[in-house]
Parts: structure tokens; C-alpha cells; sequence
């Protein structure tokens, strides 16, 4: 606590005794902080150790067997996605299509309409 003894001391003097002694405050506790986690410039570690703790297990490498498994999964899954594009490609061209029908998707309409038994 800043003590002041008002006798002959103006206003502004007292401002700036106040705001010196304050400045020094925020300066302490400003080295307190640096001192409990390092300068405010260096990065703290992601994870503090705790004292006794087992270092961490390193990681190994991915096999040729395993990577080829995961290449062979991202192939399935781009595969279904093109699938469905071209579904939702052919439904869009079936439903432009006039004549629908097995024929439905078909860009030639000419040959569908000779092939059509319906419209033979």
C-alpha cells in the first residue's frame, strides 16, 4: 500500500507518486511472471513433465504393409465418391432426357427413339 503524506505536497505530485509507485508494482509482478514461465519472448513447451513421469515412447515408422493398406482404403473411398458424382451426373441427364425409360441418360436421343420399342 502507497502511503503519502499530504503536507506540502501538491496534487500533481501526489498523481505521480501514486502512478510511480504503481509502475513499480506492475514491473515486480511482471518479473514474477517471467521468472515462473521464462522470458515473455520464449515459447513454452506444449506439455510440462512431471517429475517422476516416463518419457514418451518414440514412434516407429510406418511399414510398406501398412501404408499400402491405408493407400488402398483412400482408393475405396474415392472411388464411391466418383461413383455417386456419376450417379447424381446420369440422374440429372435422365431427367433432362424426354423419352426416360431404359434409354433414360442416353445423349443421343435419335437412337433411343429408333432402339425404343414404345416408340416403334
Amino acid at each position: 500500500m502507497l502511503r503519502l503524506d499530504i503536507e506540502g505536497v501538491t496534487a500533481q505530485e501526489a498523481l505521480e507518486y501514486i502512478q510511480a509507485g504503481l509502475r513499480s508494482k506492475v514491473a515486480q509482478a511482471q518479473a514474477q511472471l517471467d521468472a515462473l514461465s521464462g522470458p515473455a519472448k520464449a515459447k513454452a513447451p506444449a506439455k510440462a513433465k512431471a517429475a517422476g513421469a516416463a518419457p514418451a515412447k518414440p514412434r516407429g515408422k510406418m511399414s510398406p504393409e501398412g501404408r499400402a493398406r491405408l493407400v488402398a482404403a483412400q482408393k475405396k473411398r474415392w472411388a464411391k465418391v466418383r461413383k455417386q458424382a456419376k450417379l447424381a451426373q446420369g440422374m440429372a441427364k435422365s431427367a433432362a432426357n424426354p423419352i426416360g425409360g431404359e434409354y433414360a441418360g442416353q445423349e443421343d436421343v435419335e437412337d433411343a427413339r429408333i432402339a425404343s420399342p414404345v416408340m416403334a
